[in-house]
């Protein structure tokens, strides 16, 4: 036992005054003459020696109350390992987890409303003069202040759900630098949670034995959750008037299997279609939804599915552009090339241009998304350089060799700069290529099934053409093992180079029923691959579109009411958006550019999956992964968490039972004096 005023205790030197009393007894006798004493001489004795016993236990009762009385003065109390129980001005910081799981409920409501509920009840237990910090996953710079009493409990009133997620080892660190200003050793801090799995991260806690750390687990009543973790196309590849189908996986954290899951799609507010699914307990499904794309342009699209209590999964935002009409560029050497023209103005979605190489406007190739570099004899330093900035902006380029005099030296420098291989002297052979690998990327949405044993188209002659390092493949191959065309990844655009010209005394290429598709898809193919969605939190920094990339355009984010302008600065030519804690709610967000009556791009956000899975740390988990801290695990389920907050800040308190007992002793001396006569 200890006392929080143990300067009272000397008012225990008062228990002499009794006993002097009791010692010294100051009674004055009056004398009585009486004629006969003989026969009281025997009561006499017997007499005094009660008196004697009833004036001790009086003695013994007076000393006990006073004693009693200073003792609850000094404010006993049995210590409970803590620090903060000294006298002075103490500093507490208290962290309330306001993730999206905590939107579950638990057994006395919205674990987050407990968890407002149990901050409150930790800051009236602390006096007025007292100092307050509060942390959440925002880690917003006025939570960074130390705050009175009451305007810590306005904040915390003022809290709800947040898309951000920290570990524990941030939430620590973060703390722990909030106290750096504070110089008292009254400090602890306060971390309340539903200590989910993934809190805990590869970085070490790094405690600090200044702090007492204090944990107060939440459980969810319902355990169970179904969301949509992620989605994808699976030809991406959009076209108006074309069927597509898109993939969405959907993940059930719980124990009970779903029987009849519902997942609606809908597409510029239009629904597409809609699927059934079913998921066993603890596992994931892949749900295809096909659709007709009927809308040029940006394209918004959102899949529903229903679930409770935890809800801000059962959305996922995604967005695609549709492009009406792609420019395609050909640049020329000697002659144009007819199977190309024909290919691309056969087509409505396509626009192209014809030019020869000399006609070259350097400025106006960022408006083309494709360029065909048809037959020239060399690749001059101007046009390599140029054609490898647009491809690092995002553009596919077509490479052709040339049937007649052509300047390999200059090929392979523009080649290898690209990683995309290189060409050797043209070989006179017969040889037709080898089957389609209909399982590559770049044919996903080309066949719905490859036929076997198609005649293949044949080649006469042709370069020998190496297949490019890095991230380069071969697309085609002749039988005898010869790349037949390679694609590689060029910045944010894609290479191909072709081991043949397109003309008939070559191959037959461009007479086969391959020719077209591929063509086309080469000119979509680095365009589809762009993201459909992002991650709050995650995808910090967006793209501009090539389109609008003049320095002197001013972006702005819009979604309904909401518009911000993102910091923005130049990365290879393009603009590029930093969003870090500027977009903090799921949707889509269109990009308007200063100069422009039309929206630049739509950008989808979701929010982090990692609230979804529904895995929490036990009791023994949590003090294992805590046991750096030396924390004090609290218990919302033994008993008050007020009163056992009131046990950690103060003790257990006795003076309530010393009043009683001082009470209990006067009482005893009250009946002594009155019931036992002399």
């Amino acid at each position: 036992m200890q006392f929080l005023y143990p300067q009272f205790l000397f008012a225990l030197f008062g228990l002499a005054i009794p006993i002097i009393i009791h010692l010294f007894n100051f009674r004055r006798f009056k004398k009585i003459y009486f004629s006969q004493v003989k026969f009281l001489n025997a009561v006499q004795k017997e007499q005094k020696a009660k008196n004697k016993v009833k004036h001790w236990l009086v003695l013994v009762a007076r000393m006990l109350a006073i004693a009693a009385a200073v003792i609850a003065f000094a404010h006993p109390y049995i210590p409970q390992n803590n620090k903060l129980v000294n006298p002075g001005k103490k500093y507490i910081s208290v962290y309330i987890d306001n993730s999206f799981s905590m939107s579950n409920t638990g057994a006395n409501g919205e674990l987050l409303q407990l968890a407002k509920k149990n901050a409150n009840d930790i800051a009236k237990n602390f006096s007025d003069g007292d100092d307050f910090n509060l942390v959440t996953n925002d880690f917003e710079g006025r939570h960074q202040r130390w705050v009175s009493k009451a305007e810590f409990l306005r904040l915390v009133d003022e809290l709800t759900t947040s898309p951000s997620f920290r570990t524990l080892p941030e939430v620590y660190t973060r703390m722990h630098e909030n106290f750096r200003t504070v110089s008292s050793t009254n400090k602890a801090v306060y971390l309340i949670s539903d200590f989910q799995k993934n809190m805990i991260a590869e970085e070490e806690l790094k405690p600090d034995t200044a702090l007492q750390a204090h944990l107060l687990p939440l459980t969810a009543s319902r355990q169970n959750n179904i969301f949509i973790d992620s989605v994808w196309f699976d030809n991406a590849l959009w076209q108006v008037g074309q069927s597509n189908t898109l993939s969405a996986r959907i993940i059930n954290a719980s124990q009970e299997a779903v029987e009849e899951g519902t997942i609606a799609l809908h597409v510029n507010g239009r629904q597409k279609a809609i699927a059934n699914f079913t998921i066993g307990a603890d596992a994931n499904t892949i749900v295809k939804l096909s659709y007709t794309v009927t809308d040029p342009g940006p394209n918004k699209g959102l899949l529903t599915i229903d679930d409770y209590p935890i809800t801000f999964d059962n959305t996922f935002y995604f967005s695609y552009d549709v492009i009406s009409t792609l420019p395609v560029l050909v640049i020329n050497g000697k002659s144009s090339n007819e199977s190309i023209l024909k290919a691309f103005s056969a087509e409505r979605a396509f626009s192209i241009t014809n030019i020869s190489q000399g006609s070259i406007d350097f400025s106006s190739l960022p408006k083309y998304r494709f360029i065909i570099l048809n037959e020239l004899n060399n690749v001059p330093s101007g046009l390599a350089v140029a054609i490898q900035d647009f491809l690092q902006k995002g553009g596919n380029v077509l490479f052709v060799p040339s049937a007649t005099n052509p300047d390999l030296p200059s090929y392979n420098s523009f080649l290898a700069a690209l990683r995309s291989g290189s060409l050797s002297n043209a070989r006179d052979e017969q040889v037709a290529l080898a089957s389609v690998d209909a399982n590559q990327p770049f044919f996903a949405g080309i066949f719905e099934d490859v036929p076997r044993n198609i005649a293949m188209p044949k080649a006469s002659r042709f370069y020998a053409l190496s297949a490019p390092g890095g991230a380069g493949t071969s697309l085609l191959s002749l039988q005898n093992g010869n790349p037949f065309i390679t694609y590689a990844a060029a910045g944010k655009g894609v290479l191909f180079t072709s081991a043949v010209p397109f003309n008939e005394s070559w191959s037959t290429f461009t007479q086969h029923a391959l020719f077209l598709p591929v063509l086309y898809k080469m000119s979509l193919y680095g365009a589809s691959q762009s993201k459909i969605y992002n991650v709050i939190g995650e995808d910090n920094y967006l793209q501009a579109p090539p389109a609008n990339t003049e320095k002197e355009n001013i972006f702005r984010l819009v979604r309904d009411s909401f518009e911000v302008i993102p910091p923005q600065r130049m990365v290879n030519g393009n603009p590029s958006l930093f969003v870090e804690n500027l977009i903090t709610t799921a949707g889509h967000y269109t990009l308007n550019a200063s100069g422009s009556n039309t929206s630049a791009a739509v950008y989808s956000f979701n929010y982090n999956r990692n609230e979804s899975q529904m895995q929490f740390l036990s009791a023994d988990e949590l003090k294992e992964n805590t046991a750096s801290l030396q924390p004090r695990v609290i218990s919302s389920s033994n008993n008050s968490v007020a009163n056992q907050l009131r046990e950690i800040e103060q003790g257990a308190k006795l003076w309530k039972w010393f009043i009683l007992a001082a009470l209990l002793f006067l009482l005893a001396e009250t009946l002594l004096i009155r019931f036992w006569k002399s």
